[in-house]
């Protein structure tokens, strides 16, 4: 490596951190997916001369990811039909359906419901299959209908903003830059080693710019609940959803091993805001270790005890900086700033 490439490097190192940074302080939702794209995109086009260097490594890296993905993408579908136990349900496709066509949703197959044994929605599919909303059933019941109705418009929300495709394409980035690095630092060609670091270096960053890109697009989901007025129902679903999770840890060792988790509106992470003494002891310590028996007796205690927690969520008793912090290496956004958003300004 000759001093002008050490040059040229340590210009791509100030210039992608000066993009990256500049990236994560940007204000509105809209400017950060934006930029979670050029950061995306960025190192291929400042690190091109280098990397072609390595045609044949980028050639067979791209084009074999770029099938692993197609692969995936196309027969995804059918794994998690099996996976999650998902069938056909008349009300939940009845609601779909109306929904679906109310605002404007295209490529919606139906609504169905999943026998998986933890509480949760998601939105599965491709543009040949069409796209699905599940319920599962233990989320039926410990949810009204104007929650349910909520849930289901963020889950439209996902399909309306293209999410499955967007986050596939994303994806592809920073796994080949990985691979590319990979195959740099094993060439025997020394002059390959800088690039082949700096490649590395760059997709660990590119990970988690694309968690980030995931969270934003949760946000996103929300905010189309709210734009057609399911913002204060969703707030009590998502609620609800954390009480359960911060209270019976057993749900969230059942949810987590999932292939598909990053697929779910609620990750299974709490706060300890919705850390509730009461529920653990009137609740899960008469009810047995059946979840289902513990979520249908929880109902009535729940809609009381979600209305009180989305309100302390209108000024949450950490700082939002604490929380950001917090949900750096997650695909999923604090639970309480997406109340919080949620319930600012409803229409």
């Amino acid at each position: 490596m000759n001093w002008r490439e050490i040059d040229y490097f340590k210009l791509y190192i100030a210039v992608f951190a000066a993009v990256f940074i500049t990236v994560n302080l940007l204000n509105t939702l809209e400017a950060q997916a934006v930029g979670s794209v050029v950061v995306m995109v960025l190192p291929f086009v400042l690190l091109h001369r280098f990397l072609l260097r390595e045609k044949v490594a980028f050639s067979a890296i791209a084009a074999l990811l770029i099938i692993l993905v197609l692969v995936q993408y196309l027969a995804s579908p059918y794994l998690i039909t099996v996976l999650y136990l998902v069938t056909a349900n008349e009300e939940i496709d009845r609601r779909v359906k109306v929904l679906a066509e109310k605002y404007g949703v295209s490529g919606v197959e139906g609504g169905y419901i999943s026998y998986a044994p933890f509480p949760n929605a998601f939105t599965y599919g491709n543009v040949f299959t069409g796209y699905r909303v599940v319920v599962t059933y233990p989320l039926l019941l410990i949810l009204d209908g104007g929650e349910l109705d909520a849930v289901i418009m963020h889950e439209l929300g996902d399909i309306k903003h293209r999410d499955v495709e967007a986050l596939m394409a994303l994806s592809l980035a920073p796994t080949v830059l990985y691979w590319l690095g990979r195959a740099c630092l094993s060439d025997r060609d020394d002059d390959n080693d800088g690039v082949g670091a700096i490649a590395l270096i760059t997709s660990i960053l590119m990970q988690y710019q694309l968690l980030k890109y995931s969270r934003i697009r949760e946000y996103y989901a929300d905010a189309f609940a709210k734009q057609h007025g399911y913002g204060k129902p969703l707030a009590k679903a998502l609620a609800k959803l954390a009480i359960i999770y911060v209270n019976i840890p057993a749900i969230i060792e059942m949810q987590r091993p999932g292939l598909f988790s990053q697929l779910f509106i609620s990750s299974g992470e709490g706060d300890d805001v919705f850390r509730d003494v009461n529920f653990t002891k009137k609740i899960t310590k008469t009810s047995g270790d059946n979840i289902t028996s513990i979520l249908a007796k929880a109902r009535a205690y729940l809609d009381e005890k979600a209305e009180e927690l989305v309100y302390k969520c209108r000024k949450p008793s950490i700082p939002e900086w604490a929380y950001y912090i917090m949900e750096l290496g997650s695909d999923h956004p604090s639970i309480v700033l997406r109340i919080k958003a949620l319930i600012e300004e409803e229409p």
